[in-house]
């Protein structure tokens, strides 16, 4: 049952809708993926039924096991809730507005909405993915490094950090830590702590973080404000408290009426927030959980950098490594760097960029992770087998079936069919999955041992 406060806070913005929103929210959670364009697969799922603001996007008839699915293990998809796919919607409206040469994604663990940022962002855009929480933040890596796109960098900062990088984005994400009403029937616990107290709590704390972040978002650039809870104060007041205290404008985005997406204009809001322009995903009107979105611009502020930021000298070591450079494709349009065992390639036009920010934040992954440094010895990662500039043809490729696919994601051993020794790129049906050294008489398996899968393969 719901708390007695909840029910009157939502009776009070939907007025007679209220009985078919609390009974919607009884029902079961749908499940949906978000497929990766760049990594074409033969899923083993019925895709009929897509969301309708993110080409891509697709509910599920019901909840599979996904661990034991090499595909998720190779990137090709991304377990997503459909609700929070309408940032891809969002995004695309900002790029008809602005050039969005670098973007910021908050709060970003454990990866959906980078993932999502990648693919929907200029190609040339550099995507910094941020986490506060260091355990977090390795998820997000490794997520990150699943998707395969190069243009991205993740770090494990506090948002006043950010403060180091004035007039540097020209959009930032921000999906706020929140009351997660809107996960209410997909998490009973979260039900269980809710309180208004907490509520309020969760308000403050949200506008801290913004007005931490907002120095770093470039005057004319954008602010993405998302919360998956429904009350107004962790929603349309915080939009209002941006335009009052930090100097932003409430944008609207175009939406189709078929699609069932609330605005804030729909909605028993007290009149002085009429001008906070926001949109809501209700489960009894959109196929999905609850989600709010603003779009905010920032239309005033000093629009140069302050002269610390301006003297910052770039920090990217040049690594030369020929061997490496092998491994990728168009290596000519990147740099490689080292960093301690580490090395990085990362496209040429971020360079100076990616710079500003290793001498501002403490950066774990920058583009692609391409090899470690073992003596002399250069040894592929993961990260480069999931890669999109991963040079296949660089390696020998061997193509396991599934229960050799598993055995590979489970770091166990398993026999080469091949004759050839040296390093070789394990695939399912085309998906690269990671490296193996055939060493002849025996393989070493090079799969990340945090990213294993523990699960028993006869639990399928």
């Amino acid at each position: 049952m719901f708390p007695a406060a909840f029910i009157q806070q939502m009776q009070t913005l939907l007025g007679s809708d209220c009985d078919t929103f609390l009974s919607a929210l009884q029902e079961d959670s749908r499940t949906s993926i978000r497929l990766n364009k760049a990594k074409p697969a033969r899923l083993n799922y019925n895709l009929s039924r897509p969301a309708l603001w993110c080409d891509g996007g697709f509910y599920l008839e019901k909840r599979p096991l996904f661990t034991l699915d090499p595909f998720i293990h190779g990137g090709a998809y991304y377990v997503q809730e459909a609700s929070s796919m309408f940032l891809a919607h969002v995004v695309k409206q900002l790029r008809k507005k602005s050039d969005l040469k670098t973007a910021l994604d908050l709060c970003a663990a454990p990866g959906g909405k980078s993932t999502l940022l990648a693919d929907n962002l200029p190609e040339n855009t550099l995507l910094v993915a941020n986490e506060v929480i260091h355990s977090r933040a390795n998820i997000l890596c490794e997520n990150i490094s699943k998707w395969g796109s190069p243009g991205v960098v993740v770090t494990n900062n506090d948002p006043k950090d950010f403060a180091s990088l004035p007039n540097f984005f020209d959009l930032i994400a921000v999906d706020a830590p929140c009351s997660g009403e809107g996960m209410f029937r997909k998490d009973e616990k979260t039900c269980d702590e809710w309180s208004e107290a907490n509520v309020q709590l969760c308000a403050e704390r949200q506008r801290r973080i913004l007005a931490d972040v907002w120095d770093s978002l470039k005057v004319g650039g954008y602010l993405v404000y998302s919360t998956c809870t429904f009350n107004s104060k962790e929603n349309e007041e915080n939009v209002w408290w941006m335009q009052q205290e930090l100097g932003a404008q409430s944008i609207k985005i175009a939406i189709p009426l078929k699609w069932g997406i609330a605005t804030s204009e729909e909605i028993n809001l007290s009149e002085n927030l009429r001008g906070a322009y926001g949109y809501r995903f209700f489960p009894h009107k959109v196929k999905g959980e609850g989600l709010f979105i603003s779009v905010l611009q920032k239309t005033a502020g000093d629009s140069f950098p302050s002269r610390s930021e301006s003297k910052n000298k770039h920090t990217i070591k040049y690594a030369d490594n020929q061997d490496v450079e092998v491994w990728l494709r168009d290596a000519d349009r990147l740099i490689f760097s080292q960093k301690g065992d580490e090395i990085f390639a990362v496209k040429a036009e971020h360079a100076a960029f990616i710079s500003k920010v290793e001498n501002s934040l403490r950066v774990m992954q920058c583009g692609v992770q391409a090899a470690t440094l073992k003596g002399k010895d250069a040894i592929p990662t993961a990260s480069l087998a999931l890669s999109t500039q991963l040079n296949r043809e660089a390696f020998t490729q061997q193509d396991v079936d599934l229960k050799d696919a598993l055995l590979f994601l489970k770091k166990e051993a398993f026999a080469s069919q091949s004759q050839s020794r040296g390093f070789e790129l394990i695939c399912y049906e085309n998906t690269s999955l990671g490296f193996v050294k055939n060493l002849g008489n025996r393989c070493n398996n090079l799969y990340p041992q945090e990213w294993r899968i523990r699960m028993r393969i006869n639990e399928r």
